[in-house]
């Protein structure tokens, strides 16, 4: 199984009107109505790597270098999710 990202590298940051741009300027999406929505749309690279690394991590909890990433990733998630929500993170 193809486990490669196929999505535009982030982070990506919505530059207001509607429009979401990648990290080294791509177009990502335009016509955004929603502020709620841009904010979300923006989030979601960081957020896929949050869960990808989360995974990632409770699936090999055993050593204390384990737990280290493991504590990393869950910072990333919840750092993630505080974007999402609105907060800095």
């Amino acid at each position: 199984m193809d486990t490669q990202a196929k999505h535009t590298p982030g982070p990506w940051k919505s530059i207001g009107k509607g429009i979401i741009m990648g990290a080294q300027g791509e177009h990502v999406a335009s016509h955004v109505m929603e502020p709620d929505d841009a904010t979300l749309i923006a989030a979601a690279s960081d957020m896929y790597e949050a869960l990808r690394d989360l995974l990632s991590a409770f699936r090999t909890i055993g050593t204390q270098e384990d737990y280290d990433a493991y504590s990393e990733a869950l910072y990333d998630a919840e750092a993630a999710l505080a974007r999402v929500e609105g907060h800095n993170a």
